[in-house]
């Protein structure tokens, strides 16, 4: 998955999913587990201002084809505390959604 951060309209921070750990998006599982590897979302935000947009991007494994990328609850969340005015990603059938994260996830 990779994930894009534009400030009005250019590429500023191109991230993906990583097994880098960073603090900041350190969280616990149900069972007591600790983990802080990074979304691609999460690895954009570090740079991220208010009112930046961000693109989020799946790619299947064995043809390539763009599939889901909707991202999950913990990167809105901090999408929504970084100020990002809205979030596109792919759906199933590879067709972009977009959410106005400003006014509710």
């Amino acid at each position: 998955m990779a994930a894009i951060l534009r400030r009005k309209g250019k590429v500023v921070k191109i991230g993906e999913n990583t097994d880098k750990t960073h603090p900041r998006f350190k969280r616990q599982y149900e069972d007591g587990t600790w983990a802080s590897h990074m979304h691609a979302e999460m690895n954009v935000l570090r740079f991220a201002k208010p009112g930046d947009e961000i693109e989020v991007i799946r790619f299947t494994k064995h043809d390539h084809r763009w599939t889901m990328a909707r991202p999950c609850y913990l990167c809105m969340q901090e999408m929504k505390k970084a100020g990002i005015a809205k979030v596109r990603y792919t759906n199933w059938q590879g067709a972009w959604e977009e959410i106005d994260v400003l006014k509710g996830c």
